[in-house]
């Protein structure tokens, strides 16, 4: 995933961006994301092509992940919201580790008892963070 696209950026008075909405595609998805830059030692920020390293999927309210029998992969943004996702996946770890498609992803989304590892689940995320 790379950046494509920086919205709404701001430097806090830092010679570099600290904050932003940014856009980040791998070519089959574009994400509306989230992007803090919390290393103040790295004079740095978000670039357009920059990599990211990582992405994280975070859900604000306390609620659990769905399986579902199909084996079908998406990430299909809300149509009321800029960065609410509904995603569809496969669980590569129990503690929330995502796959879809080629795109790996933490979460903090609940997981059941009754999901394991390999199970394909369904949920929303809330708002997409992203680091470089």
């Amino acid at each position: 995933m790379n950046i494509k696209q920086i919205l709404n950026a701001e430097n806090h008075g830092c010679n570099y961006i600290v904050e932003a909405d940014v856009v980040i595609s791998d070519g089959e998805y574009e994400i509306f994301c989230y992007f803090n830059y919390d290393d103040i030692f790295k004079a740095e920020g978000p670039t357009v092509g920059k990599k990211i390293k990582r992405i994280f999927g975070n859900t604000f309210i306390d609620i659990s992940a769905i399986k579902i029998d199909e084996q079908k992969c998406k990430i299909e943004k809300s149509p009321k919201n800029n960065y609410q996702y509904l995603v569809q996946g496969q669980l590569v770890d129990k503690y929330g580790k995502i796959k879809v498609n080629n795109l790996t992803f933490e979460t903090n989304i609940h997981i059941d008892k009754d999901i394991i590892v390999g199970d394909f689940i369904q949920f929303y995320v809330d708002r997409f963070d992203c680091f470089i």
